[in-house]
């Protein structure tokens, strides 16, 4: 996937570096990667933020659990989008980072870094309070431009998640230090061999990772995975308000904790009804998987095989290619807002 100087980030720009950080952190520290989610930024604002209770429910307990249905996970990294919940034409122009501490299950802390002027600040308030957290004060050096959101986010991810690495401490929480690579992040999302790993030139002591070797990126890092419970310390343990919203409200009575929901849930058993055609024709020829809108070239064909999801029928099941996919209405509830998540994410 190609990115140019001046470019915006799509999603698909941010899902693919996060796929390589989670690659890098599985092999050089399992168990962190084990406890930490990197949120696809579609997951984030369609389920998590803008759906229904029930969908967002779903969503919360498909990141949070692992395939033993065991909830592991202590760290979610979630972009933040001002795409509009209304107006479909609105697909959002800024992205900021959320990131949740949940190794205190009943007071987890929440952190926003937003580059540009806490433009976001009121869309990652409404995804904490959905969540169950409550926000903590953090700093973040503020962009020079109208277009490197996205990469202070993906360099954001990595500069936080070295650090929780690292064992550091609270006090290094902030990253009013860090500076955003565009030229490594384009090298890392490169389609040329291997050039996902190639140089990096040193920006700075807070630039993506800066180096040339996965295995440099954890260079210095003690015992992995071994975090002190004093990282989030007991200004940030304190009950959640009691006005905190919670996509459970409706299941489970207001004091119970959202990881005692799961029995409720549908994590884990089948939701939707087998594609009745594989629509793999119907699709560019530049298709690639992944979260993503339905293209036009796709809608007349779910038309004609009556698989468009609709306000009776939020999300139904097609198949592209062998690969299964939920389509879902989007916020705007008309026919064209569609979008395509892969089954199993």
């Amino acid at each position: 996937m190609s990115l140019d100087h001046t470019e915006w980030l799509g999603d698909q720009h941010i899902q693919t570096d996060y796929e390589l950080l989670m690659q890098d952190l599985q092999r050089n520290d399992p168990d962190l990667a084990a406890r930490t989610r990197l949120i696809d930024p579609l997951i984030a604002h369609y389920h998590l933020r803008l759906g229904d209770e029930s969908t967002a429910l779903s969503a919360f307990q498909r990141i949070v659990n692992n395939q033993n249905g065991r909830d592991t996970a202590d760290f979610l990294f979630l972009p933040v989008s001002d795409a509009s919940a209304s107006d479909p034409d609105r697909r959002g122009t800024h992205w900021s980072l959320l990131l949740v501490d949940r190794r205190n299950r009943e007071g987890p802390a929440a952190y926003h870094y937003d580059s540009f002027r806490g433009q976001n600040d009121e869309f990652a308030a409404m995804l904490a309070q959905r969540l169950g957290t409550r926000l903590e004060p953090v700093r973040m050096t503020q962009q020079r431009n109208d277009y490197d959101c996205g990469v202070f986010v993906v360099d954001g991810t990595r500069a936080l998640v070295r650090r929780l690495a690292r064992r550091d401490r609270p006090a290094v929480l902030h990253l009013d230090n860090l500076v955003a690579d565009r030229e490594q992040l384009q090298r890392r999302l490169s389609p040329a061999p291997n050039s996902a790993r190639a140089g990096a030139a040193a920006a700075g002591p807070e630039s993506s990772t800066q180096i040339a070797d996965p295995a440099e990126f954890w260079h210095g890092v003690g015992q992995p995975g071994q975090l002190p419970d004093s990282w989030n310390t007991a200004t940030f343990q304190q009950d959640l308000p009691s006005a905190a919203y919670s996509p459970v409200q409706s299941v489970n009575p207001p004091d119970a904790p959202w990881e005692q929901s799961l029995g409720a849930s549908i994590f884990g058993t089948p939701q939707f009804m087998l594609p009745v055609e594989d629509l793999g024709g119907a699709v560019p020829a530049s298709w690639q998987h992944g979260n993503q809108p339905v293209p036009d070239d796709l809608l007349p064909a779910m038309s004609w095989y009556e698989l468009l999801p609709s306000a009776d029928k939020p999300q139904t099941s097609i198949s592209i290619h062998g690969v299964p996919y939920t389509a879902t209405l989007g916020p705007s509830g008309r026919e064209n807002d569609i979008y395509l998540f892969l089954q199993g994410w």
